[in-house]
């Protein structure tokens, strides 16, 4: 939760550098930018630090108990149009989870992606549980779905690559 919370700080802080690069490397308006591409991810960092500080990880259900165990590495493959908003989404629903995350933007829009990263990096979070992969689809993302290391893989995009990333 207070990794998220100074994660959403640092993020915050970089606002008018998230909303120039975002309407410089997609083309939206600034206004749409401001609102929804970099006040949106904020919004959903906001909800898992308030997630975050009520959910009980273990919990007794009748004669079972259940407990909440990070899956291990997820791999989080996003898309062009939402560039901020789907990575922060999949990182902090990772992070949230306990789990380490390697990202790989769109390679259309991969610029926004490296201030999460500068963010991830100011917010203090350990070496090595945010990680940030650029590149092609073919090159970077198949190798990351094809990792042995990668337990989970979170995509959004096309279907003809949801379903390679299916196989």
């Amino acid at each position: 939760s207070s990794d998220l919370a100074a994660l959403r700080d640092a993020l915050a802080a970089r606002t008018h550098e998230a909303v120039a690069t975002v309407v410089r490397e997609l083309g939206a308006p600034v206004t749409l930018a401001e609102r929804l591409h970099v006040g949106l991810p904020l919004t959903v960092l906001d909800s898992y630090v308030k997630l975050l500080a009520d959910h009980e990880f273990e919990e007794r259900v009748g004669n079972s108990w259940i407990l909440a165990e990070p899956v291990g590495v997820v791999g989080a493959i996003t898309p062009w149009n939402y560039p901020l908003h789907q990575a922060v989404a999949k990182v902090a629903a990772a992070l949230a989870a306990g789990c380490p995350v390697v990202l790989k933007p769109a390679e259309d829009t991969p610029l926004v992606a490296y201030v999460l990263a500068d963010a991830v990096h100011a917010a203090g979070l350990p070496a090595g549980v945010f990680n940030l992969v650029p590149g092609t689809g073919p090159v970077a993302g198949e190798a990351l779905v094809r990792h042995p290391g990668v337990a989970m893989v979170s995509f959004t995009g096309s279907t003809a690559v949801g379903e390679r990333v299916g196989e």
